[in-house]
């Protein structure tokens, strides 16, 4: 009998170290793979905003751009790339706008998302920007909140430097 509450104890005390390790584990959480934020487990938290490995991320707690970096130098086909919580989208899509230096607009684009965007999770998301090559060097990407209600306090926006080639 006393051997079979040693072993039994034995158990409880495996089993709760074990429950332990797993509750301050980071299964749950965010990692850098190929230089891209990937979901392990079910993280509470949103994705970084910070640097994975070489690429400077842009954005904010609602949309996060991974290409193009700030003051990257960008041609024509451009490929914006990223990811936007659902209500930065209005029907699957938001405007984009690339302007020069003198706030001369180069061209817009609508981006698409690339999942279900009725969420308030991230949804990625690609807009192609074609342009003639700008006069001047340098300019601005402006990636602005879809906001149908036209109502000023629903707009957001962020802008991202960019220089041309």
């Amino acid at each position: 009998m006393k051997k079979k509450m040693i072993v039994l104890g034995i158990l409880v005390l495996i089993i709760l170290v074990l429950g332990l390790l797993r509750l301050f584990s980071p299964e749950d959480t965010w990692l850098c793979v190929n230089s891209q934020w990937v979901k392990h487990g079910n993280p509470s938290s949103a994705m970084p905003l910070s640097n994975c490995g070489d690429k400077q991320y842009v954005g904010n707690d609602k949309i996060t751009v991974s290409y193009p970096a700030s003051n990257e130098l960008v041609n024509s086909p451009l490929e914006v790339t990223g990811q936007a919580r659902g209500s930065w989208f209005f029907e699957a899509s938001f405007p984009i706008q690339l302007v020069d230096s003198a706030g001369q607009t180069v061209t817009v684009a609508i981006a698409q998302a690339q999942g279900d965007w009725m969420t308030e999770q991230f949804v990625p998301f690609v807009a192609k920007l074609e342009f003639l090559d700008p006069k001047l060097n340098s300019g601005k990407l402006i990636l602005k909140k879809d906001n149908p209600s036209g109502l000023a306090k629903f707009d957001d926006s962020i802008e991202i430097p960019v220089r041309f080639r």
